[in-house]
């Protein structure tokens, strides 16, 4: 069988001109394995062909699906907004169409602090990786990838600010929750804040980094801050630049956009939260107070008594910035009621909260005065309050303190690192506190302030929103030392006045 195959071998070299059978072998061996190769590689590419063809009709499908969508976004943010004006002679909301602004032409005719608020909030979210910007004429969008993040709009002294975040689940917390609202739960960014002044932009900058950190996008290693403020143009100019359409004053708008406005003033209701005012009364002739009222009549602080009704005008000003500086401190008085107290940077009460019976109640009237007090308005008119509850000072009789019952002055250190003197009975009962200061040599000072202003019976008493009387020592400057609890009947307080003022006088300081 091998002379066979060797025969056959022999005759087709020679054949071929091979006469080696030895070398034919490997010549077919080898054109065996071209050919297999060569069929492989055949059916892959053919695989890969049709492969090919399906993934570019998927691909074709989604990029059509894309487009419609972009296309259908696009367009929405394009409807124009039509400023419109009410026809007072006719019971029917008449709509006189004027301006159609373009959203970068109320960005560029907004106040200087609307695009501060612009500037920061923009500069925050560039400073992510792979976040872009898309500018529309209704609004800007904020995107990485297909995922929208957030879209921005002016109106008026505020920027509506558009997140991919779920409001209610801000619910439990108060910094956040009292400052947003409801857009559209179905919309891919329901929540809505309106940023104005700087405590809101700072919740609002929070609310990013939240954002960013559920949807995963870490921020750049390094980002240059640019200047994204506009200067401002006179309507003619924008006009002429396309950004503002002049419609005539007496042109028909159509039914359409007669209800599209009323949509938008719909929402805008929906949406909008009242501030409260600033009110100054007058407390006797030369004293006068500032008072922070929410809009449901509620008095939220009461400030420090100033001389003139100017001053107290003028206080509100360092009163709201401390509030910005959140320069709160919370305190529980031995009743375990919850109070709050604003002071400056140099540790000077500035004003004082109400009294509520539990913290969560005391938070959250922080949270209020937070949101409310900048975009408040100061009222001209200057107000009679219900003046001070008569106290008179009794004549002191210190021989029952003499005899052994006297009280303890202790200096404690708070968790912050502030000195606070205070003063405990016989019984241990904690009669008062004065107010902070970063030094036990102030502290120390105190004590001697309180016992001299004690004896002269330098103390007034007011009443809070609830009609409880609580007291207040003062210094010849009528600057607070200190204040104390909340009684219900007046009587109680003057008692506690003046256990005060015999306690003070003999009792020892304890060093510790």
């Amino acid at each position: 069988m091998v002379d066979f195959i060797k025969s056959v071998l022999c005759m087709f070299g020679k054949l071929f001109g091979f006469y080696r059978p030895v070398l034919f072998g490997c010549v077919i061996l080898l054109a065996i394995i071209f050919v297999a190769c060569m069929t492989v590689f055949t059916v892959a590419v053919i695989k890969e062909s049709k492969k090919r063809k399906s993934n570019k009709e998927v691909v074709d499908a989604c990029i059509e699906q894309e487009e419609v969508s972009v296309a259908t976004e696009v367009a929405e943010e394009n409807k124009e907004e039509v400023i419109a004006e009410t026809n007072e002679e006719s019971d029917k909301l008449a709509i006189k169409a004027r301006y159609v602004r373009t959203y970068m032409a109320r960005l560029i005719q907004s106040e200087d602090s609307v695009k501060d608020i612009y500037n920061a909030l923009k500069n925050k979210l560039l400073s992510y990786k792979k976040v872009k910007a898309r500018l529309s004429k209704k609004r800007e969008t904020f995107y990485t990838g297909r995922n929208t993040l957030v879209k921005f709009d002016v109106k008026g002294k505020k920027v509506d600010l558009y997140l991919a975040l779920n409001p209610s689940e801000f619910a439990d917390k108060a910094q956040f929750y009292n400052y947003i609202n409801i857009a559209d739960k179905n919309a891919e960014t329901p929540m809505l804040m309106k940023v104005s002044g700087p405590i809101k932009l700072r919740r609002a900058l929070e609310l990013i980094d939240i954002l960013m950190g559920k949807m995963g996008v870490v921020l750049l290693k390094e980002y240059a801050e640019q200047d994204f403020r506009m200067p401002f143009e006179t309507t003619e100019a924008l006009i002429e630049r396309g950004l503002i359409k002049d419609l005539g004053e007496d042109t028909d708008v159509a039914d359409e956009a007669v209800e599209e406005v009323a949509d938008v003033e719909e929402v805008q209701k929906k949406t909008k939260k009242l501030n409260g005012k600033w009110i100054i009364e007058r407390e006797s002739d030369d004293e006068f107070v500032s008072k922070l009222i929410a809009s449901n009549g509620e008095v939220m602080l009461t400030s420090e008594i100033y001389t003139t009704a100017d001053g107290a005008k003028s206080g509100i000003e360092t009163i709201i910035r401390s509030i910005v500086n959140d320069n709160f401190t919370i305190y529980q008085d031995k009743n375990k009621n919850y109070y709050y107290k604003i002071s400056s940077a140099n540790n000077r009460l500035l004003c004082a909260g109400e009294i509520y019976k539990t913290k969560d109640g005391c938070l959250n009237a922080v949270e209020s005065v937070k949101r409310i007090a900048e975009d408040s308005p100061v009222l001209d008119e200057i107000r009679e309050g219900q003046g001070y509850a008569p106290y008179t000072p009794a004549q002191l009789d210190l021989t029952d303190v003499k005899k052994g019952t006297s009280g303890k002055w202790r200096i404690v250190q708070l968790e912050n690192g502030s000195y606070s003197a205070r003063l405990f009975a016989s019984n241990g009962q904690l009669m008062l506190a004065t107010e902070q200061v970063a030094l036990e040599k102030s502290a120390r000072n105190a004590i001697e302030s309180v016992k001299k202003n004690a004896e002269q019976g330098n103390f007034i008493i007011d009443r809070d929103k609830f009609g409880r009387f609580y007291y207040k020592l003062r210094n010849a400057q009528k600057s607070v030392i200190c204040m104390g609890e909340a009684y219900e009947s007046l009587d109680s307080c003057v008692s506690a006045i003046e256990s005060v003022r015999r306690f003070s006088l003999t009792a020892v300081l304890v060093e510790e």
